[in-house]
């Protein structure tokens, strides 16, 4: 491309001062494409000073650079001078203005974009506005829009988007949905929460300070739907509990909390907070004043110093379970201890019967015939008997304690009631009318003897009343109620009512966002600023418009070869850029809610040969799985995310994290060849070097595809091998220029291909790498091999249209067919002995066919068989000898 007379305001192309005349442009440069060819060292010298134009000047930046950087910064000189004095400081334009009298004569000019501009949030190039230098002049962003082959490629995405610009609103529309009614939505939300915030700030906050109780009335209308995260519980003046204080679990409204407190939901019903406004009649009448509000009424509901009516209590002559029941009967004075012992262990006194006579036999036996010791003997007996006696006693009377004291009694005092033989109830006797005397029932104590019927019968009925009695209780038992933390009750409804927890959240839960919008927009309470993703190749319109800014001299690659090509990094960012910034001018130009720094465009290849996993494990991280499979396979990050302190072409997203960034090698292929077999299998292969006897590098033999592993071949068989195989590659990407060239991308660099020639220190762990082209097996093919010079047959593969008959078009395998046979092979020269091993082999398998008169149609199949093709071509063979350094 030819810069020397640029235009566009810019004065004609000047050298560097101090560069010799060998390294001079004259303005003239090698404009590339997204590919390019590896350069030999001799070719590359050819080109390098127009490869390193701006690094030859001697010091500081080129006069070209500093000039379109003038040019460029105009933009902004205009936002803070007058156009004449922005024009004069740019050095530009001649000083004098066209008209004298007029000094603002000389307009605006109408500047050039700098791309990336909103990306990096960069308003000026080079220079500041008070002409001091800005940092990081070397970057992506400087390179891009001071350099003119890369000002010129992100020119060629402008171009793009212009000519198609409403195919990709229309998908861009279609993405983002109705999002200026939600935009709308928002900022109706925006001004609702400016207002009150300052209702908030200037009466809430206030109120909640100075009058803590008048709040917790006022905002009782939101206790409903104000969940507090606890019930805390205030200490008492003593530092003690209050009888019947129970604490409360978070997770509940205040308004469950006050159901089950000392206040009464009435106390801050609608109806009451009506009666007791302050200007109300009521609240006149009882003598309310602000430093007593009418709020005060909560506070001595909850200390329990006021009550909304005395407690209930039983009236006169109703019957009672306490009063109408005989009085519990008091039992003979024991220790507390004793008394939870013998409940522990309601056979005690047979306990300590057995353990005294124990005792009494052992002291007998020990200090047997001694009269002190039979005495002994005796008295621990004794005092064992009158231990039974009395715990038996005692006994009796706390159980018929139990039994008369009935509200305690339980099912289980009941059950274990003595037997009662002679139990009988007695019918009544009427000595006056409407007056009954119940004779006594006769309760003797059966020993051992079982129950009477009547006995019986009272027994069950008695345990039933305790059960029923029991059971009563539980059901109507009610929860004490707890003393609530009022202040604190008071800061959470305060907190939870703040206009930022409770605007937004209502506003953006009336609108519907696509699920990768929203990861976008987070929780800020701002309009949707969006962009639209458009997952194009975006190769193709830069190829329909012209090929040669796809591939410049694309014409000049034979028919029916294969070669290797390199990816042009620097070109293609600077391609995406251009796409990028145009589209985002366009979308604000449609009212799209955009911020102008989104990434639009990020797929510069075709990835539709890419085969998609066929799940995603685990099952439920399916989706964010597959979200970052696809984010892989994109061409370049996002341009918002380039450093500041990077490079123009050290952008490429396909390299891993912490991988330098570097070039992928690009098979080409032209011709016939995949249009005949489409479905052609194309991948890399590591190669082998064939060793001497001794283990060093036989240079003198072709080098052989490395072995592969049952593994590696079921990985290949999958379409698409893991990025960690190290013998095998599959394209990362692809692309076609019709009619007939295709391009396959591989995740290997030049020098990996090229491997070394067998005689550097590191040759063997350099063997590069072979490009393979497989038929697929699997889909039979009959025929014959076009004609060959050489009459030799060692094997049926190699049979040819020459060797047989056609009559009228058609083979003929009759009474016309000639014989042909196998000729025996011979080892030719240079051939390896594993080469010359496998035709020999070959040719014991075939002899046993035969083509002639007598051929059957299965051994016609056997001969026509074609055998699955697989081209193998190493790197070294499509590329330089000598490659360039700057190509590695």
């Amino acid at each position: 491309m030819d810069a020397s007379q640029p235009g566009a305001n810019l004065p004609d192309w000047q050298e560097a001062p101090g560069i010799p005349d060998d390294e001079k442009t004259d303005g003239i440069f090698k404009l590339g494409g997204a590919l390019r060819a590896p350069l030999s060292l001799a070719d590359f010298n050819k080109i390098k000073k127009y490869e390193q134009w701006a690094e030859n000047a001697e010091s500081g930046n080129h006069p070209f650079e500093e000039t379109m950087a003038a040019l460029l910064n105009l933009e902004d000189d205009y936002k803070q001078l007058a156009s004449q004095l922005a024009n004069q400081q740019s050095g530009l334009f001649d000083d004098a203005p066209t008209d004298p009298n007029d000094p603002e004569d000389l307009d605006p000019v109408i500047t050039p974009p700098i791309y990336g501009r909103w990306h990096a949030k960069v308003q000026r190039l080079l220079k500041a506005l008070d002409g001091t230098n800005l940092p990081n002049q070397d970057n992506w962003i400087h390179e891009l829009n001071l350099d003119p082959r890369f000002r010129a490629a992100a020119g060629f995405g402008t171009g793009v988007v212009q000519q198609n610009q409403e195919n990709y609103m229309f998908d861009a529309w279609k993405q983002i949905g109705d999002v200026l009614k939600g935009n709308q939505a928002i900022r109706q939300g925006q001004f609702s929460l400016a207002a009150s915030l300052q209702l908030y700030t200037r009466h809430f906050e206030p109120m909640k300070t100075a009058q803590p109780m008048q709040f917790f009335f006022l905002t009782a209308p939101v206790h409903r739907r104000v969940i507090t995260t606890g019930i805390v519980l205030p200490p008492l003046a003593n530092g003690g509990a209050a009888v019947g204080q129970v604490d409360l679990a978070g997770g509940m409204t205040i308004s469950h909390a006050i159901r089950h407190s000392r206040v009464s939901p009435a106390a801050v019903s609608p109806a009451m907070r009506r009666i007791l406004r302050p200007g109300g009649r009521l609240a006149k009448r009882l003598g309310f004043t602000p430093e007593a509000p009418a709020s005060g009424i909560i506070a001595g509901l909850n200390e329990g110093t006021l009550h909304a009516a005395r407690p209930r209590r039983p009236g006169r002559g109703v019957p009672t379970l306490t009063k109408d029941t005989k009085q519990p009967v008091t039992p003979p004075a024991q220790p507390d201890w004793l008394t939870d012992l013998a409940k522990q262990l309601p056979n005690l006194r047979w306990i300590v019967l057995i353990l005294s006579i124990l005792l009494a036999l052992l002291i007998f036996a020990l200090l047997y015939p001694s009269f002190f010791g039979s005495l002994l003997a005796i008295i621990v007996l004794l005092a064992g008997f009158f231990l039974f006696w009395h715990l038996e006693k005692w006994a009796k009377a706390v159980h018929e304690q139990e039994v008369a004291n009935v509200e305690a009694v339980s099912p289980e005092t009941v059950e274990n009631l003595p037997s009662r033989p002679s139990f009988e109830l007695q019918i009544p006797v009427f000595n006056q009318p409407g007056q009954a005397v119940l004779a006594p029932p006769v309760i003797a104590i059966g020993g051992g003897r079982p129950d009477s019927p009547d006995a019986v019968k009272f027994k069950e009925g008695l345990l039933d009343w305790v059960y029923l009695l029991k059971e009563s209780k539980e059901d109507a038992a009610q929860p004490p109620k707890i003393q609530l933390d009022l202040p604190y009750l008071g800061a959470e409804v305060l907190d939870k009512i703040h206009p930022m927890k409770t605007i937004p959240p209502r506003v953006m839960g009336t609108i519907k966002l696509p699920s990768w919008l929203a990861a976008i927009f987070k929780e800020e309470f701002e309009p949707v600023m969006a962009y639209p993703k458009l997952d194009y190749p975006m190769y193709k319109p830069l190829e329909k418009h012209s090929t040669e800014l796809f591939l410049p001299n694309i014409k000049l690659i034979e028919n029916n070869t294969i070669s290797l090509l390199k990816t042009n990094q620097k070109f293609i960012e600077s391609y995406m850029v251009g796409l990028n910034h145009e589209f985002a001018r366009e979308l604000l130009w449609r009212e799209y809610p955009t911020d102008q720094r989104g990434s639009c465009f990020r797929q510069f290849w075709d990835i539709s040969t890419v085969p998609k996993p066929t799940k995603f494990e685990p099952a439920n991280q399916a989706k964010q799985l597959e979200a970052a499979w696809r984010d892989k396979l994109y061409d370049i990050p996002e341009i918002h995310t380039w450093s500041r302190f990077s490079e123009l072409g050290k952008h490429d997203h396909r390299e891993l994290p912490g991988k330098p960034q570097e070039e992928e090698v690009v098979l080409v292929i032209r011709g016939e060849l995949l249009k005949k077999y489409p479905t052609a299998v194309i991948y890399a292969h590591k190669a082998a070097w064939v060793l001497k006897p001794d283990g060093t590098i036989d240079k003198s033999v072709a080098r052989e595809l490395i072995t592969l592993t049952a593994a590696d071949a079921a990985d290949l068989e999958d379409g698409q091998v893991a990025g960690s195989n190290q013998k095998l590659k599959t394209p990362l990407y692809s692309a076609k220029v019709n009619p007939d060239i295709y391009f396959f991308g591989f995740d290997l660099r030049v020098e990996e291909v090229q491997g070394a020639k067998g005689d550097e220190p590191d040759a063997a762990d350099r063997p590069g790498w072979f490009f393979v082209i497989k038929e697929r097996p699997g889909e039979p093919r009959f025929g014959l091999d076009i004609d060959k010079e050489d009459n030799e047959l060692n094997g049926w593969n190699e049979l040819s249209w020459k060797h047989v008959t056609v009559v009228n078009g058609t083979l003929d395998v009759g009474g016309s067919a000639p014989n042909v046979t196998l000729i025996a092979p011979t080892k030719e020269l240079g051939e390896s002995d594993k080469s010359f091993t496998e035709r020999t082999n070959q040719f014991a398998e075939d002899s046993v066919m035969a083509w002639s008169q007598h051929t059957n149609a299965a051994e016609l199949a056997y001969i026509l068989y074609q055998v699955p093709v697989l081209v193998a071509v190493h790197g070294a063979e499509m590329l330089p000898s000598d490659i360039a350094p700057g190509d590695f």
